[in-house]
């Protein structure tokens, strides 16, 4: 029996094009119009980066606790002191030891963002941990979106125990958060500066033109 040949027949005998053609409608200078993802995806594995606000305040002072032997004499010595504080999406976030004196005590941090002309008291939470003779307490102060960049955050801290009252000044000179732009802090400046302001700026997504890629580029062919 013999075997059937085979027949080959292309697009056009069958009714169809021949060939498929395409125009690119894009200018040399453009960037082709690509899905950004699978190819994102494929160069980083599927990782993605993250996108932060760094904040405009910076501490003016050294974290108590960096030195820890003069810390910890301060502590025996006053009964209270500030530990460690970090800046975290315009708050400040931190931590108060307190010499054990009694069960029943309170912990507030007095702060203000005018040089003292107002200010407000923050109640400090107990935090638990495993130490008898010193105890933890936890604070957060927000930083109000008015607050204005060429001044300073201010703030000192009050153990009260045993209706008695012990501060810590930060030895008489208070604890200063100030901004982190010296620009912004200039005293001379026109501009009034809030931490508003430099939020909107960061968050604002049309930032992203400044790079001004395209622009930097050789035009005289396309980079890909």
């Amino acid at each position: 029996m013999g075997k059937k040949g085979r027949r080959v027949s292309f697009a056009d005998d069958c009714g169809k094009n021949l060939v498929s053609v395409r125009l690119l409608t894009e200018s040399s200078d453009t960037p082709p119009n690509i899905r950004p993802h699978p190819i994102l995806n494929s160069l980083t594995h599927g990782c993605n980066a993250a996108v932060t606000h760094a904040s405009p305040l910076m501490l003016n002072f050294a974290q108590p606790a960096s030195n820890y032997l003069a810390f910890r004499e301060k502590i025996e010595k006053d009964c209270v002191s500030l530990e460690n504080v970090i800046i975290k999406d315009y708050s400040l976030i931190g931590t108060i030891k307190v010499k054990n004196l009694s069960f029943e005590k309170s912990v507030k941090v007095r702060c203000t963002f005018d040089s003292w002309e107002t200010s407000q008291d923050y109640a400090a939470n107990f935090a638990p941990n495993a130490q008898n003779v010193f105890d933890t307490f936890a604070f957060e102060i927000r930083v109000p979106p008015t607050f204005n960049l060429r001044k300073k955050i201010q703030f000192c801290i009050c153990y009260a125990v045993n209706n008695t009252e012990y501060w810590d000044s930060n030895h008489g000179n208070n604890y200063e958060v100030v901004s982190s732009d010296s620009k912004a802090a200039q005293k001379g400046s026109s501009q009034n500066t809030t931490v508003q302001a430099v939020y909107n700026l960061q968050a604002d997504g049309a930032n992203w033109t400044q790079f001004s890629g395209w622009d930097n580029m050789d035009s005289s062919c396309p980079y890909w």
